[in-house]
């Protein structure tokens, strides 16, 4: 929990001056023994606290004289400006840090404007880590012009377990990295500007296990390899465009290229305008995926093979969640689609963010390529083409998933209008399931508004539903 810049005044007054000591209401029991609250050990009492905002601990201290300096060892301080009184906090921060105690602290999270104080910035980010061996540190800062160097003790603690940096700023590291206890780690509008010391902080992770990239930029860095051992979940998230002249992104030669060793990866998420290129190596131990690129328009075959690269690297994966927008970004590869890889593991896949094409080469390729598949969700719609009227149109070759384990389809039934089509096309399209997924359980329509209340229309294409050919006789349609 954070303190309110609104409680500083108040608070700070209570650090530099405490008011006059009020005794704990007492309470008798049952069988006539005195009980107070401040009996209880230090222990207690600062676990108690601790779950209490930074600035209610620190007044605590005007309880009693038994209290005036337990908050000074609870394991979370938490300081965040929500208003424009950026000045009692950076008062009530130097006054917090100088009168606690020397005890471990579990977690220290810090939110603020540096402006003129980044020296007192950096001292507050030192004391935390070389004093009180943190464990968990947030620190997020803006307008951080003339920000010096993070300390250089914060990139060879031995207690950190949980590091979360966000502020835009050219990130300087040390030659000597090591966070020898270090299991998560967040980056966010970070840029990263020298290769080698880049490398050095992406090696120096030998426990780590989570891994978020936020709207961070690789700066003029043509390769970098993340190679946590013992890395479980990456997400890379650059859904933040930032200026840029497009064409000259489109040059493969202009962008940095990063290798991530999965060797013990288990979770990808990604998100990204593919401004470089992310490839996934070793990535045998993988489970679930999610994957999203923001392009709408103005496709480059350059940017298409690159999300083909990126999915060539998920081969093992078991759960697969796919954006729409990626589907529509593969269709500039149509004529690289012979390299999608082999999806043997690959039991559920998920789309998302809008409606999806049945005939698009894209998706058909990837339903191929998976046949060990067990169930389909079209998130938001399905249609089949305006160019396919013939009733028995087919994909041909049918995916192999269709004949051996296909068991599940869930479809959103959308309002469709001129820019979709019709809701004949929707029907064509599960039409295809129903005939061709010969081993298929169940189907799953989930149908939006324009329905409710109108009966006459839902048993009119609850009709059309039932009178549908189904390769399978042991397939149920449901209706939601």
């Amino acid at each position: 929990m954070s303190v309110e810049p609104s409680e500083f005044m108040e608070t700070t007054c209570v650090i530099q001056k405490p008011q006059k000591k009020q005794k704990l209401n007492e309470e008798e029991d049952i069988d006539g023994n005195s009980k107070c609250l401040g009996n209880l050990p230090d222990e207690v009492l600062r676990h108690i606290i601790s779950f209490l905002p930074t600035s209610d601990a620190v007044r605590t201290s005007v309880l009693s004289r038994r209290w005036e300096y337990v908050w000074a060892s609870i394991p979370h301080l938490d300081f965040a400006r929500k208003s424009a009184n950026r000045n009692l906090l950076m008062d009530f921060v130097d006054r917090a840090l100088c009168l606690r105690d020397s005890s471990i602290m579990k977690r220290f999270s810090l939110s603020c404007d540096v402006l003129g104080d980044a020296s007192r910035v950096y001292t507050w980010i030192s004391t935390v880590v070389r004093r009180h061996n943190v464990q968990e540190l947030h620190i997020k800062l803006r307008k951080v012009e003339g920000f010096a160097p993070l300390p250089y003790c914060l990139f060879t603690s031995n207690t950190l377990t949980s590091l979360h940096l966000d502020m835009s700023y050219i990130l300087k590291v040390p030659t000597t990295i090591c966070f020898s206890s270090l299991k998560i780690l967040g980056i966010e509008r970070v840029t990263f500007s020298n290769e080698y010391l880049t490398q050095q902080l992406f090696s120096g992770l030998p426990v780590l296990e989570e891994l978020k990239l936020i709207n961070c930029s690789w700066g003029n860095l043509k390769f970098v390899s993340i190679s946590a051992p013992k890395l479980h979940s990456l997400s890379i998230f650059e859904n933040e465009l930032p200026d840029i002249d497009f064409e000259y992104f489109w040059s493969s030669s202009d962008f940095c290229q990063v290798m991530i060793v999965g060797d013990s990866l288990k979770e990808f998420y990604y998100n990204s305008y593919l401004i470089c290129e992310y490839c996934l190596y070793n990535s045998f131990s993988l489970e679930k995926a999610e994957i999203d690129s923001e392009w709408q328009d103005d496709v480059s075959e350059q940017i298409a093979l690159r999300m083909l690269n990126l999915l060539v690297g998920l081969f093992n994966v078991e759960q697969l969640t796919l954006s729409s927008l990626m589907i529509g970004v593969l269709m500039d590869a149509k004529g690289h689609l012979s390299q999608m890889p082999m999806f043997n593991n690959l039991m559920d896949l998920i789309f998302v963010g809008g409606l999806v094409y049945l005939d698009c080469p894209a998706l058909f390729k990837i339903l191929q390529k998976s046949p060990c598949l067990k169930t389909l969700n079209f998130c938001e719609g399905l249609l089949l083409s305006g160019y396919w009227k013939n009733d028995d149109w087919m994909l041909n070759p049918v995916p192999p998933c269709f004949l051996s384990h296909l068991k599940w389809i869930k479809v959103k039934w959308i309002e469709v209008d001129i820019f979709y089509g019709k809701d004949e096309d929707q029907l064509s399209a599960v039409k295809f399931f129903l005939k061709n997924a010969v081993v298929l359980d169940e189907i799953i329509i989930t149908c939006s508004e324009h329905f409710e209340g109108n009966l006459e229309t839902q048993l009119k294409f609850a009709k059309q539903l039932l009178e549908l050919p189904r390769g399978s006789q042991n397939c149920k349609i449901i209706l939601e």
